[in-house]
């Protein structure tokens, strides 16, 4: 992954002319998370989540108008179980991925997550 590539990638999609129209769906994909950050209130209260068949009918969705990057965020994606298989059914759409994590749990999860395009490790905790 090389640092600079999601930056690469939108001045590219820019100059094709997809101005006036949203190409990235950054999706909030739970509200759980496994650190207690002083400055951050999401970890106090769980505020549930979208079933799987709700976020895959949401990525269709999403596809269908255009989008082509999918970003999952928000508390701690890897908490999501069925994150692989989210992620799987973004790139069989067409959907470059991208995940933003506090890197705990990358070391377990890290097999599940050979196709992602994007990691992003949030050092804030």
């Amino acid at each position: 992954m090389e640092t600079f590539a999601p930056l690469i990638l939108l001045k590219a999609l820019w100059q094709l002319k997809v101005k006036n129209r949203p190409i990235i769906l950054s999706h909030g994909i739970n509200s759980k998370c496994n650190l207690r950050c002083k400055f951050c209130p999401y970890w106090k209260e769980d505020r549930g989540e979208m079933s799987r068949e709700e976020v895959l009918s949401l990525l269709e969705e999403a596809r269908s108008l255009g989008i082509m990057f999918y970003n999952a965020w928000t508390t701690e994606p890897l908490l999501r179980k069925d994150l692989p298989e989210i992620l799987g059914y973004a790139h069989h759409l067409g959907m470059m991925t991208s995940l933003v994590t506090n890197g705990v749990l990358l070391k377990k999860r890290a097999k599940e997550l050979s196709d992602l395009d994007y990691l992003s490790v949030s050092v804030d905790g």
